[in-house]
């Protein structure tokens, strides 16, 4: 992978962990969701974005960047791989994650 590819990666994990363990309070904030083509909800990308910008320091340097090239905060979160529903995300992985047990209980 490239540099990008590997930072999108990484922000992607940071990111879902962020929501993971803070999504009690993000959820209660007004105007808080955004719907996505794909069906469901993310935050908006402000959340977003201020939450990333300190979870992964090379992605902070990066911002002012795309910001230049596209202002657009929505589109930067499309950019970085983060427009997906993070519940739909997270019972994904809590559903592989118990397929996983599953297969290694029956050994």
């Amino acid at each position: 992978m490239n540099f990008f590819e590997d930072l999108k990666a990484s922000t992607y994990h940071k990111w879902l962990d962020y929501y993971r363990l803070n999504r009690s309070w993000i959820r209660r904030i007004s105007g808080w969701q955004v719907k996505i083509a794909e069906g469901g909800n993310r935050p908006n990308s402000f959340i977003i974005l201020s939450a990333i910008s300190v979870l992964e320091p090379d992605l902070l340097q990066l911002l002012p960047s795309f910001g230049k090239l596209n202002g657009n905060p929505d589109y930067i979160v499309e950019v970085l791989g983060l427009n997906f529903d993070p519940e739909q995300a997270l019972d994904r992985l809590q559903s592989q994650n118990a397929k996983l047990l599953e297969g290694h209980n029956d050994e």
